[in-house]
């Protein structure tokens, strides 16, 4: 029983989940963030001449992690990513994008792409088009995505487990080894 809860402990000590929200910036900017984020800064910058599109951008941080949002005004639309400050695993994500438009994603791992998620066309709001598509092995520390014209997109939900440092595996199995000496005295 006492391994059984010490392997339950471990999982839950590197399993992370962060889910996400439309949040109104002033000047009418929807961005989409994760909930539960620390907002470091919100920045408004407004169209230039000859260039009548503006933007906000929002950066970011949570406990793995930090990223940006930005949406553009005028239907030039979204943009965005989120980096792990230690590698991840098990990634899944849900993604919002613009009915009739676009979105694209890319996951990658120390600069190189370990997977894409893309919908052309009509995108299904909140939702990828084939579930594989949404879920990578890893290591993984890093996702860059944009999203259609005319509404608004990003990354909806995600989840993920960290990667444990050999250290951390080193006290786990400590930590198993004397459940395990307890269990044979008893």
């Amino acid at each position: 029983m006492k391994l059984k809860l010490a392997i339950a402990f471990a999982v839950l000590l590197f399993a992370g989940v962060v889910r996400a929200d439309l949040v109104t910036v002033s000047g009418g900017y929807i961005v989409t963030i994760p909930a539960g984020v620390t907002v470091t800064s919100v920045t408004i910058y407004p169209g230039l001449s000859g260039v009548p599109d503006s933007y906000a951008t929002i950066d970011f941080t949570f406990p793995d992690g930090y990223g940006s949002s930005t949406e553009f005004v005028g239907g030039d639309g979204n943009g965005g990513s989120i980096s792990f400050t230690s590698p991840v695993s098990s990634l899944s994500f849900d993604w919002l994008g613009a009915d009739g438009h676009f979105f694209g994603a890319i996951v990658t791992y120390e600069g190189a792409t370990v997977g894409t998620v893309s919908c052309d066309g009509v995108c299904p709001p909140s939702a990828l088009p084939e579930p594989e598509e949404s879920s990578f092995t890893g290591p993984i520390d890093g996702i860059t995505w944009n999203a259609g014209y005319d509404g608004q997109g990003g990354i909806t939900s995600l989840s993920y487990t960290l990667v444990p440092e050999p250290s951390s595996l080193l006290f786990l199995g400590m930590g198993l080894a004397a459940l395990i000496s307890l269990k044979s005295k008893a």
